[in-house]
């Protein structure tokens, strides 16, 4: 019973440690939205084709080093969370493509954008 309890402790523990914010689709809107939390990390990319050695369009993550001056140069930009996103830009989901959520970035002079991000990143329950 004792290690059973310890177990079970220990992994709590260890899922907590390692989880990682994922992303959220709005049932009725299709809005894409991805809320920070400082306690759990995150580092999402938005890729031109349905393969993560495709260039990177958009970046979301926790870390400074990632956002700040925008490191991995993506013309879509860098941010910590979808809040950051320029006022009256909107990301939405389109469709499932294999390991992969096709998204579209609107931007507020209705310019649209395609892009790709690992279905690991997102939570569909929501």
């Amino acid at each position: 019973m004792k290690k059973s309890l310890v177990f079970i402790t220990a992994l709590l523990l260890s899922l907590h440690l390692f989880a990682q914010t994922k992303g959220y689709i709005d049932k009725d809107t299709k809005l894409f939205n991805v809320v920070s939390n400082i306690r759990q990390d995150h580092q999402m990319f938005g890729y031109a084709k349905p393969n993560v050695k495709s260039p990177k369009l958009i970046c979301i993550s926790v870390f400074t080093k990632d956002v700040k001056d925008n490191k991995y140069h993506c013309p879509l930009g860098a941010y910590y969370d979808t809040s950051g996103l320029p006022d009256g830009d909107n990301i939405y989901f389109v469709m499932l493509v294999n390991s992969f959520a096709k998204m579209k970035y609107v931007s507020a002079a209705k310019k649209e954008t395609i892009f790709y991000i690992k279905k690991s990143c997102i939570d569909f329950s929501m």
